[in-house]
Parts: C-alpha cells; structure tokens; sequence
C-alpha cells in the first residue's frame, strides 16, 4: 500500500481520537488488518476497505487518495467541529448566566419585601 495513504489514514484515526477496537467496532474492518494497513504492511486493502474506514472516520475518501495535504482538510473540519461546540457551550453558558441572573433578581426581591415594611415586609 501507497505509505503516503497508510500515512493519512493513522492521521485520521489519531485526529479522530478513536483506538484501533472503535474503528474496528465502526467500520467492521479488523483490529489487524487496520494495524496493517496504518503500517503500510498491507498492499492494496481495496476500495471497499478504504471506503469503509473513512466513512467512519467521517472523512471523505478523497482525504486519503486526493489532495496531498489531507491533514489540512482533516484539521480544517475539526476546527470547525469545535466552532460549533464551542458555539452551542456559549448559548447554554448564556442561558444558565440568565436563568442565574432571574433567581438572583426574585430571590433579592423577595428578601427586600420580607425585611422592608414601605414594601410588605414586618
């Protein structure tokens, strides 16, 4: 097998962060033949084989045949993964800041009243 592919497929796995038993689970090709094929000891796994792993690497298969610099790509959609956690984390952060904010607000409003006797307190 091409080492530049056995190459760019470990770099996929590594970015993914999934162990050879996960891929394996995923893509339902062995633990030793994905050994083997990161290691270049493999000829040729076919087209089926390469399909199948990145399909569950998320990658195109492109990102192992294509572009000479799928380590790019690869990083470039991880980025934008974390753009889009990173955005969500901020709504919620926002949501809970404001929910905070609401309880703070009842909670000093009903501590005025009970001490205040010009508002309803003793």
């Amino acid at each position: 097998m091409d080492l530049l592919i056995s190459k760019r497929m470990s770099t996929a796995r590594k970015i993914s962060g999934m162990s050879y038993r996960e891929l394996e689970t995923i893509s339902g090709v062995s633990k030793s033949q994905l050994n083997k094929i990161e290691n270049g000891e493999q000829n040729n796994p076919g087209i089926e084989i390469i399909m199948k792993i990145a399909s569950a690497l998320q990658c195109d298969v492109s990102d192992f045949v294509g572009d000479p610099r799928p380590e790019y790509s690869m990083h470039i959609r991880r980025i934008h993964e974390l753009e889009d956690e990173l955005a969500r984390k901020k709504r919620e952060c926002r949501i809970l800041y404001e929910s905070v904010a609401a309880l703070k607000s009842a909670v000093e409003g009903a501590y005025a009243k009970s001490w205040n006797p010009l508002i309803g307190g003793e």
